[in-house]
């Protein structure tokens, strides 16, 4: 989870470096940030999907379905 908050802040910082560089008509360097932003945005979804497949939210997903009367 905090590796997530690590990486949605980190993503912020960069998106707002990117609309600054692009405001200065310096697109080089936009363009930079925006590979950056990919290659952030690939990790995200790779942390969420590490995070949705452990054993934790296996469990919680368990005790969700017993909760709200559903069985698989």
């Amino acid at each position: 989870m905090y590796k997530l908050y690590l990486l949605e802040k980190q993503l912020r910082k960069i998106n707002k470096l990117k609309l600054q560089e692009i405001k200065n008509q310096n697109f080089e360097s936009a363009a930079s940030y925006r590979d950056q932003e990919k290659l952030i945005l690939h990790e995200i979804a790779a942390a969420k999907k590490k995070l949705k497949s452990g054993p934790l939210f296996r469990f919680l997903r368990i005790i969700m379905n017993l909760y709200s009367g559903k069985r698989n």
